[in-house]
């Protein structure tokens, strides 16, 4: 009976292991969330030259280790020249350093028209930063 029991456990733990494997997540590895991270600081020149690209850097801290950047959506409300940036970060669950991570990334948003043109950058808690930029 006992030999039984551990063949029927033995089978169990192989059969979810294999279905684990084929969708690339295990107990110590399941799939990543993204969310919405803030920025503390963009630094954004005030003025660009006509066909010159347009670009932000931004920095701010991860919570711990766990977060990796992914990317930031763009959405543009090309009437009122306002851009409106969200920035995402892939978090992975699991043991993770448990310490502030900073980081930077710049976002190009290419050649723009003549003109002044907004820009907010959306944090995951509401707030946001506002730069604006005069292209000439």
């Amino acid at each position: 009976m006992k030999a039984l029991l551990i063949i029927l456990l033995l089978s169990a733990s192989s059969f979810y292991a294999n279905a684990s494997l084929e969708n690339g997540l295990t107990a110590a590895n399941p799939k990543p969330i993204e969310k919405i991270v803030s920025v503390t600081q963009v630094f954004m020149p005030e003025h660009f030259g006509t066909g010159e690209n347009v670009y932000a850097v931004m920095s701010g801290l991860f919570p711990n280790g766990c977060y990796v950047y992914q990317r930031a959506e763009l959405q543009k409300d090309p009437r009122e020249n306002r851009y409106d940036i969200r920035n995402i970060a892939l978090v992975h669950q699991g043991m993770c350093i448990a310490v502030l991570v900073p980081f930077n990334q710049q976002v190009k948003f290419g050649v723009l028209d003549p003109g002044t043109h907004h820009f907010r950058f959306h944090n995951g808690d509401g707030t946001y930063i506002d730069k604006s930029v005069i292209v000439q």
